[in-house]
């Protein structure tokens, strides 16, 4: 966070600070968790987990496939993807498939970016060097456990810039998945600046995949030279982030040459982040669907999450069947789960917002120990609901269901009391464990066969279009 930033969130604090002063009120359904002071196994939640297990033994090897046939293997990742004194041995295509075991240390992180032919190639300079294109870098489940590539005392290397453990730098469409990244908690130094870091990418994914533990440090990191889509598909983030920036799980910037370029996170559970936000964007165009954001429940010196989902350049936005949870995120935090534009409207002239079908759940009414009172949304600096005739883009809010916040007159804001067309209010003891309502109200504004959440990750076919985001 900027400190510009920073005030403007010291502010949006100010204008609700004359509210209910009391202290800390507790809901009926807990949703404590972890506070991430160790290492944390992933998936913690009532459902179990859908994906396999870190390797936490075996043999690092790294198998290079082209048209089905093994062409190549290397015992480290370094070797596979090196940054400096190689030569092109990736084609567009190419396979790579590691093996389920731990691939720790320096030599196990990797760089994905052009490299030159041969000498001559070299010598001509890096303008013509061909970039990696369409390669699909995967990890092999076996007996129940996958590649884990995971951050020790050594820090990030200089074959990732010492910006992370995975660098995705100047590449067309590559595509990361069944792998762990792991940033080994609290007592291992941070990477640099994220566990994967993006920079220059054409299109790039991460699907079926981890990334835990990165403290001090952003989950993901994506800066301005990407462009096309970048996709999150059934990935989790956990107790990443930090103070000093603040980090996240997610922070993803604005393209500075694509327009339209697209972020997308689908089937996703980012949960547990400490200080920054499950997910920041500055993109111009963002979707979230059918995924899960949950903050953190505090004790003592700790400290949750900001915002659970923050748009803070504005743009189009596309928030839909989703889950969002909070609770006591503790001082220093915030109360807004959903905050949209609170740095100005960068993209003015193509810009929308939408909102619907989500689950906003507040397991405590109050978010710090002056008893301020959680809000589900904020449009803009200073706020602008979007029934006001000067909200400046189109605004869809409308078929979200809300249980946990207060009805106390504490609430001063017309934003805090703001709910959208057609939405539901339920009691926290409406819900199950995994946030299923035992109300079946059907919306008018169908959502019947869109995706919504399903399990620790992943997503499923909507089969009734109830209130909320989930069936």
């Amino acid at each position: 966070m900027t400190r510009i930033s920073f005030i403007l969130f010291a502010a949006v604090v100010s204008i609700f600070s004359f509210q209910n002063c009391s202290g800390f009120k507790a809901s009926s359904l807990d949703a404590s968790s972890n506070s991430g002071s160790s290492v944390n196994l992933p998936g913690q939640v009532a459902n179990g987990d859908t994906q396999p297990l870190p390797a936490t033994s075996g043999a690092p090897k790294v198998h290079q496939i082209r048209n089905g046939v093994e062409i190549a293997n290397y015992d480290t990742l370094g070797a596979a993807f090196q940054r400096t004194h190689a030569f092109r041995t990736y084609e567009a295509g190419d396979v790579y498939e590691l093996d389920a075991a731990p691939y720790v240390g320096d030599q196990q992180q990797a760089w994905i970016g052009p490299l030159p032919k041969d000498d001559a190639d070299y010598n001509a300079g890096d303008a013509q060097w061909v970039a990696p294109k369409d390669l699909i870098i995967r990890g092999r489940t076996q007996n129940g456990y996958r590649p884990v590539i995971k951050l020790d005392s050594t820090g990030a290397s200089y074959n990732t810039y010492s910006q992370s453990i995975l660098y995705i730098d100047k590449s067309i469409n590559v595509t990361i998945e069944n792998i762990d990244f792991d940033g080994g908690g609290p007592t291992v130094p941070g990477p640099g600046k994220a566990g994967i870091y993006i920079n220059g990418a054409q299109g790039f994914t991460l699907r079926n995949s981890r990334v835990m533990n990165f403290t001090q440090a952003n989950g993901v990191f994506s800066t301005g030279n990407n462009s096309g889509l970048i996709m999150f598909e059934n990935v989790e983030t956990g107790f990443n982030g930090g103070d000093s920036g603040p980090e996240h799980n997610y922070y993803m910037g604005e393209s500075l040459t694509d327009p339209n370029h697209t972020i997308l996170w689908r089937g996703c559970y980012s949960h547990d982040v400490y200080y920054g936000h499950t997910l920041k964007s500055r993109a111009q165009n963002n979707i979230v669907e059918a995924t899960h954001l949950k903050g953190k429940k505090v004790s003592g010196q700790d400290q949750g999450e900001a915002y659970l989902a923050d748009f803070p350049n504005g743009g189009n936005v596309t928030f839909r069947n989703n889950i969002l949870e909070k609770d006591y995120s503790g001082d220093n935090s915030n109360g807004i789960f959903f905050a949209y534009a609170m740095e100005g409207q960068h993209y003015p002239n193509a810009s929308s917002v939408t909102i619907v079908h989500n689950t906003f759940v507040a397991h405590s009414e109050s978010f710090d120990s002056l008893g301020h009172l959680l809000s589900p949304m904020n449009f803009y600096y200073p706020p602008v609901l979007p029934t006001d005739p000067a909200f400046p883009i189109k605004a869809v809010v409308q078929a979200n269901s809300f249980a946990g916040f207060s009805v106390d007159p504490g609430y001063t804001g017309e934003m805090q009391r703001y709910r959208g067309d057609d939405a539901k209010v339920y009691p926290l003891s409406n819900f199950d464990v995994n946030l299923v309502s035992a109300a079946k109200d059907v919306s008018p504004n169908s959502s019947l066969g869109q995706l919504q959440h399903s399990g620790v990750v992943g997503s499923s076919l909507r089969a009734t279009s109830v209130y909320g985001g989930i069936d």
